[in-house]
């Protein structure tokens, strides 16, 4: 994880998957997109995951939550992490029932 380039660089080198916080979106495209030019990026022998949390509302904001899923994956997310807005257990079921069928069509 990390929030600076060294932090990519140490991912690219070392790791499986780079999960960035406290980083805007384009940033993260950016550094990416950076990264994939240098040497290290090349050398792999796996492509890099670049996992990214995010919070979202697939029930009370679906569109919100569609466009966001796709920006993070024109940004180079290849996986996210969730946090589903809930107050109950009950309601993170269903939000996360309303998340696989949304995921579906992004």
């Amino acid at each position: 994880g990390g929030q600076t380039r060294r932090s990519l660089r140490r991912a690219v080198e070392l790791g499986d998957v780079w999960c960035p916080f406290s980083l805007a979106t384009e940033q993260v495209a950016t550094w990416l997109r950076e990264a994939q030019d240098k040497e290290g990026w090349q050398s792999r022998g796996r492509p890099l995951g670049v996992a990214i949390s995010t919070s979202l509302d697939p029930i009370g904001a679906p569109d919100q939550t569609a466009a966001t899923m796709g920006e993070l994956r024109a940004a180079g997310a290849t996986k996210l992490t969730l946090r589903l807005v809930n107050r109950s257990l009950e309601q993170y079921l269903e939000q996360l029932e309303a998340m696989v069928d949304l995921a579906k069509t992004v």
